[in-house]
Formats: C-alpha cells, sequence, structure tokens
C-alpha cells in the first residue's frame, strides 16, 4: 500500500512538471506469501512471538511490540481508526495496557 502511494505522488508530480515527458510504466506487485513479512517484523523488534500459540494455518502468532503501536498512532495524518480496528490491534499487542489509546477507542 506504501508502494501505491508513492508511485501515485511520482506520477502526479511528474504530470505537473512537464506535459512532453512519457508516463512512468504500471507496476504490479504481488505478494504471495504473508509469513515473508513475519521474519521481518520480527528481525526489525516490531513483533514478538510467543511460546506455543500459532495460527489456523501453522504460522506463529506474533504480537506487535508496544514502542511500534504507539509510533504507529502518533504518526501525523493518520486516518481514524475504527473501534473494531483499535480493539484488533489491542489484542494483537504484546502489554496493550503500556499504550495510551485514542481517545473514543476501544474499552473506554
Amino acid at each position: 500500500m506504501a508502494l501505491r502511494n508513492v508511485l501515485k505522488k511520482i506520477v502526479a508530480r511528474e504530470a505537473t512538471r512537464s506535459p512532453r515527458r512519457p508516463r512512468l510504466p504500471t507496476i504490479h506487485v504481488d505478494f504471495l506469501d504473508p509469513a515473508n513479512v513475519d521474519d521481518a517484523l520480527l528481525l526489525l523488534g516490531i513483533a514478538t512471538q510467543p511460546e506455543g500459540r500459532t495460527r489456523d494455518d501453522g504460522r506463529p502468532l506474533l504480537e506487535l511490540e508496544p514502542w511500534a503501536v504507539i509510533a504507529a498512532l502518533a504518526r501525523p495524518k493518520r486516518p481514524r481508526l475504527s473501534d473494531e480496528a483499535l480493539r484488533e490491534v489491542k489484542s494483537q499487542t504484546r502489554d496493550p495496557a503500556s499504550v495510551a489509546w485514542p481517545s473514543g477507542g476501544p474499552d473506554e
């Protein structure tokens, strides 16, 4: 999703610079294996793997580190998350009590 946003901004910028410039090629990205992300989250310390907890597909169930959730919630111009989305993030955070959840959020 971030890649799409960056590409859209590049295309928009190029369109305003010179109408004679050729358009950028369309790039399609297919993510076939979501497990690739698990390794990156663990490596970067964004998530941890609790012992013995797995998903239905056998992949490890990861918990988000509180610092990563706090950083994501503090992003400027962050879209408002629904109560359902906040509940889901809260349920998947390692120590949800250490996060200052947005007012009007779940379980208030």
